[in-house]
């Protein structure tokens, strides 16, 4: 898969995990929701347990009050529930960009850029694989989305558990927000084989059964 195709399944997925109020828990952190402008009319995820690798499953509709553009900002911060106590995740360089709790600057110019691989999600919602996102309603039909952290070309042990981010989308300028979400989710992996199961294996290989 193509490095700028990825980044848009990754916007795609940013935007399905803001609005997953069925397979995570999501509360607007905005001064005032109802002034929000980007709300959610529907929505519908399965499985209601995220696995990894797994298909995330998504629908709905949602309502942008004003054009989004300008100097865009987005904040993301992302912990990890570890023992009871609540780690925030470094920002970390991988051959997709930088991901976990990082800064996003002119973040315009990173759809500009990813223009040429716009996935059919956002197309047939007939957005705009770039700024300006014009105010109006937008309608996806069901999609799956194929989640699988092989892309990232290296393995994150121990990515099971309990995880809180907050998104946030400012114009930098004028300090205009336009999305603030708080989301809880978590996450789940295959579990690893036990060393039991493998020494088991270990003598029947050599015995035989």
């Amino acid at each position: 898969m193509a490095p700028r195709t990825v980044l848009w399944w990754a916007l795609a997925l940013v935007l399905s995990v803001c609005l997953t109020c069925r397979a995570v828990r999501v509360t607007s952190c905005s001064k005032d929701p109802s002034t929000d402008i980007v709300k959610v009319r529907s929505f519908s995820a399965s499985p209601t347990t995220i696995r990894l690798p797994g298909n995330l499953t998504i629908s709905g509709t949602f309502a942008v009050s004003q054009p989004i553009t300008g100097n865009l900002l987005v904040d993301v911060t992302i912990t990890k529930n570890m023992g009871g106590m609540w780690i925030d995740l470094p920002c970390v360089p991988t051959p997709l960009g930088n991901l976990g709790s990082c800064t996003y600057r002119d973040f315009c110019q990173i759809l500009a850029k990813a223009n040429s691989s716009c996935p059919k999600i956002v197309t047939d919602m007939g957005l705009p694989c770039s700024c300006p996102i014009p105010a109006g309603t937008y309608d996806f039909q069901q999609t799956t989305i194929p989640l699988d952290l092989k892309i990232l070309g290296f393995r994150i042990p121990g990515i099971s558990g309990e995880y809180q981010a907050s998104i946030r989308v400012t114009d930098a300028d004028t300090m205009t927000e336009f999305i603030c979400f708080d989301v809880e989710l978590e996450l789940s992996e295959p579990a690893a084989p036990s060393i039991f199961r493998n020494i088991g294996r270990f003598f029947v290989n050599l015995f035989g059964r």
